[in-house]
């Protein structure tokens, strides 16, 4: 869909030959993202900073991903975009429905996140019915998570992240769960609740 909208944009400002141009460099952008993945067994995960959105429109909350992860047996899966369809569908509440049992494997903290905004990171968790207490639905508004993860899709209107799930242990991943398949494919499946506890 953002490919499509480049090319209208490109086609009404600049004639055929640039805009064949421009979407031929768009389109790269999105094959190198998870190609540049610098994520593996042993990487420790960054130190920055990821947002909760709070209900009623209050000051969203910061959190250390270095401080929440410390010590802890931690689960992170990321999705393209809040409230859209397969992220909805599936990858969320796969987790929803596995929550229990991720912690029954000794898993301490989930964490959702995506680079939209904190406010509708809470709200689709809301919609979606993640209960207080369970899933923390983070924002990674400036997209410093998934660049540094090598995971960004950089894209107007806004950079996205590559789907993905990872388990860390004190910070250090132990687990590397990408939708991106070395041969291109993308199975979102490998990203879902059951294939992270097959790997716990």
């Amino acid at each position: 869909m953002l490919v499509c909208l480049a090319t209208i944009a490109a086609l009404s400002a600049s004639g055929p030959r640039a805009s064949a141009l421009s979407v031929s460099r768009r389109a790269a952008t999105f094959t190198r993202a998870s190609e540049l993945s610098m994520v593996g067994v042993g990487t420790k995960l960054p130190d920055l900073l990821l947002f909760e959105g709070q209900p009623e429109f209050a000051k969203a909350t910061e959190y250390s991903l270095a401080e929440l992860t410390k010590g802890k047996t931690v689960v992170i899966f990321a999705v393209p975009g809040a409230f859209t369809p397969g992220c909805s569908k599936s990858h969320l509440p796969s987790f929803i429905a596995g929550f229990d049992a991720l912690t029954a494997a000794g898993v301490e903290l989930v964490i959702c996140t995506a680079t939209n905004d904190p406010y509708v990171m809470e709200a689709w968790g809301r919609e979606a019915g993640v209960k207080p207490g369970t899933i923390l639905m983070l924002s990674d508004k400036s997209a410093a998570l998934c660049r540094a993860l090598g995971v960004a899709s950089e894209a107007d209107p806004m950079v996205r992240s590559d789907r993905y799930a990872l388990i860390a242990k004190d910070g250090v991943v132990t687990a590397w769960l990408p939708a991106a398949m070395p041969d291109g494919e993308k199975k979102s499946e490998n990203t879902y609740c059951p294939a992270v506890l097959a790997a716990l």
